[in-house]
């Protein structure tokens, strides 16, 4: 996973165009090693791909991961 350093220092504005650059050149095949190194807390969205649940994996070194999956209105 790319690794926005120094989020916490970031604002809305910054963390937005850090992930936009990030993204870009991973889609790309253009990141550093360092970019993917030291991270400690991952956010994921597994429902991008249309599922409903999925089961995110901690890549360690890192503590945590965050994975929200897609809503959709069902009757009750």
């Amino acid at each position: 996973m790319p690794v926005i350093k120094h989020a916490d220092d970031l604002s809305l504005v910054g963390i937005t165009r850090a992930l936009n650059d990030i993204a870009g050149r991973a889609r790309s095949k253009r990141l550093q090693p360092e970019e993917v190194q030291d991270g400690t807390f991952t956010i994921t969205n597994p429902g991008v791909f249309g599922s409903l649940m999925g089961t995110p994996i901690i890549n360690q070194p890192q503590v945590a991961i965050m994975g929200s999956a897609r809503l959709r209105s069902a009757p009750r």
